[in-house]
């Protein structure tokens, strides 16, 4: 690994949400960061391609309040994940 960067929830429901409403892909929290992240790169790039991995799916996460909160840290905090 060449770089690591941190990616806040806000950041990653943004991504995840952008995933399903725009591409019909119905991922998970850590897919929302990859995401994030590779749009993040491809952006800084003049020329090639960036390509990621969805390392999870949105199914486990349907309980979830983040889906349609406005604050969505919190929604992530009040969710019991396991």
């Amino acid at each position: 690994m060449s770089i690591a960067l941190a990616v806040n929830a806000y950041n990653d429901a943004a991504a995840l949400r952008g995933l399903l409403d725009e591409d019909g892909i119905f991922a998970g929290i850590s897919s929302g960061a990859v995401v994030h992240v590779a749009r993040k790169l491809a952006a800084e790039r003049d020329e090639g391609v960036v390509v990621c991995v969805l390392p999870d799916g949105g199914w486990k996460y349907l309980s979830a309040g983040f889906w349609d909160s406005d604050d969505v840290e919190a929604a992530m905090e009040n969710t019991v994940w396991w």
